[in-house]
């Protein structure tokens, strides 16, 4: 006897970011004509009858349990049911699912660094998360790291800021990238390149060790440095009124920051493409080997982080405007223009960002309760 429908393809798990898109379809085999009714956790969806849903500007509330009935003159027959997860990590680039499609589970973000085909995410208690491919034992975290402040990562290591400013790292060494050097003291903000580090004092120098990199021959009158990113062989410097500054290898333009770009609260180094955040929550790119690096996704807005990998790209979705993590021990406020955050608070004032002048020692806490301290001129 032969059966009035076949399921060839049931619909497929989807992890979509928040503001993304996710389709579910369904391929079937039948002897005569097939309608097709999706439905959401049980419950019919309203104009849904064919064989792809398609679903935008996705929100938490998109998260369940999606199916579809087939029916014809010869009866029915209800798919297995896919779970549509929204993560809070948007990855693009690279077409490996183990990068494209971060941990179901990956909650309180409030970092992200990339490298060679895995991702890392620092948690708002102070621990870190990774995954993708694990060579050279990127993945591997070390147990007892705890009470982190600031990460980052490229090519096959990885380097961690805890809050009694040591830095740690693990992974690949080849190239003496993971030996810290045993005097380096006062950082407030760390960058990992494919073969150096990078370190950034709180009297505003910066320390570098590993290979001799382009990315190491730092520019003359480095001055107003908030913050630092690596990638193959060129380095970027945050400057604290919100410029970008580049210097190192330029085969792909990854140091020819764009002239206009301004109120940056954030930077990124892939291995030849380069990423900035701005107050408003957008990403301007620059440079890269495939255009799948810097064509950002459909949908993608509210950015409050940004990692570049060496073939893909992460972002933090959250519900809020970006903030600019003060950088551990800084010896004063960082005055930076920010985009007030819309709408008004409860009492019916306009809300505005806050200017907070704190000892670095408060860092700790503000990770913990997930409040990112921000400052702007008077």
């Amino acid at each position: 006897m032969v059966p009035p429908i076949s399921i060839l393809a049931s619909p497929a798990n989807q992890t979509p970011f928040r503001g993304g898109s996710a389709t579910f379809s369904v391929s079937a085999v039948s002897p005569s004509p097939i309608h097709y009714r999706w439905r959401f956790n049980g419950a019919d969806l309203p104009g849904s009858t064919s064989q792809t849903l398609l679903l935008n500007e996705i929100q938490h509330a998109h998260t369940g349990l999606y199916s579809v009935t087939l029916s014809n003159a010869l009866g029915s027959l209800t798919s297995p049911e896919a779970l549509l997860t929204v993560v809070s990590v948007a990855v693009w680039g690279s077409t490996d699912p183990g990068l494209t499609r971060p941990p179901a589970d990956l909650t309180n973000v409030v970092s992200l660094a990339s490298g060679t085909f895995f991702s890392t995410a620092l948690k708002r208690d102070g621990t870190v998360t990774a995954w993708g491919l694990n060579t050279a034992g990127v993945l591997d975290v070390p147990p007892l790291l705890k009470d982190v402040t600031a990460i980052a990562a490229n090519y096959y290591s990885c380097l961690a800021h805890q809050s009694d400013g040591k830095v740690v790292a693990w992974g690949n060494n080849a190239n003496g990238q993971l030996a810290i050097p045993s005097d380096l003291s006062s950082v407030v903000a760390i960058a990992a390149g494919s073969g150096f580090s990078l370190a950034l004092r709180g009297n505003g120098t910066v320390a570098s060790w590993g290979e001799d990199s382009p990315g190491t021959n730092l520019p003359p009158g480095l001055g107003d440095i908030i913050a630092l990113a690596a990638g193959a062989g060129h380095a970027l410097a945050l400057r604290a009124d919100g410029s970008v500054i580049g210097w190192g290898a330029n085969h792909y333009g990854q140091v020819t920051v764009p002239p206009d770009l301004t109120s940056v609260v954030a930077i990124s180094a892939g291995a030849n493409h380069s990423l900035a955040l701005k107050a408003d929550g957008s990403l301007v790119t620059w440079g890269g080997q495939s255009p799948s690096q810097t064509e950002l996704p459909s949908g993608l807005r509210d950015v409050t982080a940004i990692a570049a990998g060496y073939q893909h790209t992460s972002a933090l979705v959250s519900d809020g405007p970006p903030f600019l993590l003060t950088p551990i021990g800084w010896p004063g406020p960082v005055r930076l223009p920010v985009a007030p955050k819309r709408g008004r608070s409860p009492r019916g004032k306009r809300t505005h960002p806050r200017v907070v002048r704190r000892p670095a020692p408060s860092i700790r806490r503000v990770c913990r309760v997930h409040r990112r301290i921000i400052t702007r001129s008077p």
